[in-house]
């Protein structure tokens, strides 16, 4: 499952730093794009047992409820990123 979440994750990255010097504002894509494909290779790279720790962690953490507060920056950074590439 893993594969399925991070090499389009970082074929995203891929397409945001190509996509950089034609938006609104470059440097917030470039930067965005390489830290997605960055931190998809580091999760790739990393044992499949320690990334599923990692969310069990903070899946005990987060409260039914938070995930949907989590969703509003979320929404929020997908309207400023189809503002800037229009």
């Amino acid at each position: 499952m893993q594969l399925g979440e991070h090499i389009p994750r970082a074929v995203v990255g891929v397409a945001l730093i190509e996509r950089a010097p034609l938006s609104k504002a470059p440097l917030v894509m470039e930067v965005g794009g390489w830290f997605l494909l960055a931190s998809s290779l580091v999760i790739l790279l990393l044992p499949l047992r320690w990334h599923n720790a990692y969310a069990m962690w903070w899946a005990e953490r987060i409260p039914r409820g938070g995930y949907r507060l989590i969703a509003l920056p979320t929404l929020a950074f997908a309207v400023l990123l189809a503002y800037i590439t229009l």
